[in-house]
């Protein structure tokens, strides 16, 4: 008897996963790829957004949901994020979107539909619409350095990216310490009492080639305490410092935009690197 209900349940679990596999398709699902960074996650979630405008069904896979990569929950826990599962996902990639489909043919694809990146983004969207940040994400550490960047009367964050950015490429020139430099003696001339919080993904490297550099009269911290699964909260505590010097890297620039002090200003690189809308006040 227990043999024949087995196989009742066995055969009844098939069916459920035929008729799942049998249905047509009828969204249009955004995959988060990695290894995306937070900010392209930010990008792709918009983009969704975007479609959903036009009536149709969005929902994101996140085939490494477990994985350190995915930070945009982490960051903005209250977004309406629709999931779908690896499994539910495999009956959609044969409508992929090329790899790298510029935005306006993913904005304007019709379900069913998979897409799998954008290579680029619409420049007038205004992210400070869409995210904000809540102290509620940050650990112990990370709120005392928020209540330390809070009590400075001009505190600038310095984002210094380096990995992939470390190297030339044709859309963008590597950036040398002297950047740097300079960027932060235009702020020390711009501003008054300035304390500089340098945040990087090479922190050795800035305290190798830029620190030694810097005038002894600047005064600086350099925020080590998070390694790349806690990226999101670097840029937390970037946005909450009055002003930006960004690198050629978008969470420079993603800081900058979710800054709400209402006479912030941008120092940034001649011809740089930039996914959104945002002209620097000062270049260097």
């Amino acid at each position: 008897m227990k043999r024949i209900e087995k196989t009742v349940y066995i055969t009844a679990a098939a069916i459920v996963i035929s008729c799942a596999l049998s249905k047509e398709p009828t969204e249009i699902v955004i995959r988060m790829g990695e290894p995306a960074r937070l900010c392209d996650q930010m990008y792709l979630y918009v983009l969704g957004t975007s479609i959903e405008k036009r009536g149709f069904s969005v929902k994101y896979h996140v085939p490494y949901i477990e994985n350190k990569n995915f930070q945009l929950l982490k960051a903005f826990p209250y977004l309406n994020f629709k999931m779908i599962s690896s499994f539910e996902a495999d009956k959609y990639k044969k409508f992929n979107i090329s790899h790298g489909e510029n935005y306006d043919v993913c904005l304007n694809c019709r379900p069913p539909a998979y897409i799998l990146k954008i290579n680029c983004h619409d420049r007038l969207i205004d992210y400070s619409k869409y995210f904000y940040f809540d102290k509620k994400i940050l650990d112990a550490v990370n709120l005392k350095i928020l209540e330390k960047i809070r009590a400075q009367p001009c505190a600038i964050g310095v984002h210094v990216r380096r990995t992939d950015m470390s190297i030339s490429h044709d859309y963008f020139s590597a950036l040398s310490a002297d950047y740097f430099i300079k960027a932060v003696q235009k702020a020390k001339e711009l501003f008054r009492a300035p304390y500089f919080f340098f945040f990087s993904d090479d922190v050795d490297w800035v305290k190798k080639n830029i620190l030694p550099q810097l005038k002894a009269d600047t005064k600086y911290e350099v925020i080590d305490v998070n390694d790349y699964s806690k990226g999101y909260m670097d840029m937390f505590l970037m946005s909450e410092c009055k002003h930006q010097i960004r690198s050629q890297g978008s969470m420079g620039e993603m800081s900058y935009i979710l800054n709400k002090y209402p006479l912030k200003k941008l120092i940034a690189p001649k011809k740089c690197r930039t996914d959104v809308n945002v002209t620097p006040d000062f270049e260097i």
